[in-house]
């Protein structure tokens, strides 16, 4: 298993998306704002917020490998395609 970031660079990272296309081709924009990741669905034109400690927190307990938006859907109800894109965008996956 890959060593995991710290939580510092990890959030650092994934407060450089801007955008991101899902596996099913969803178009998201982000925003950061302090610990919160603002989500906007382009299509649908949905938003949402991901709290980045708890996206951290998922982050450290699952594998790299086995993050997929079923493992995510155990602890984010609507975000999970939006968060797995956002942590893809932000090469914080190995």
């Amino acid at each position: 298993m890959a060593e995991k970031l710290s939580k510092e660079d990890f959030i650092a990272r994934v407060s450089t998306v801007n955008a991101a296309v899902s596996s099913m081709g969803k178009h998201y924009t982000y925003r950061v704002d302090g610990k919160t990741c603002l989500v906007h669905r382009v299509e649908a034109g949905t938003d949402w917020e991901i709290d980045l400690d708890e996206l951290y927190t998922i982050y450290c307990k699952i594998p790299d490998e086995k993050i997929t938006t079923t493992s995510l859907k155990v602890y984010l109800r609507a975000t999970q395609s939006p968060a797995l894109a956002l942590m893809k965008a932000a090469k914080v996956l190995s």
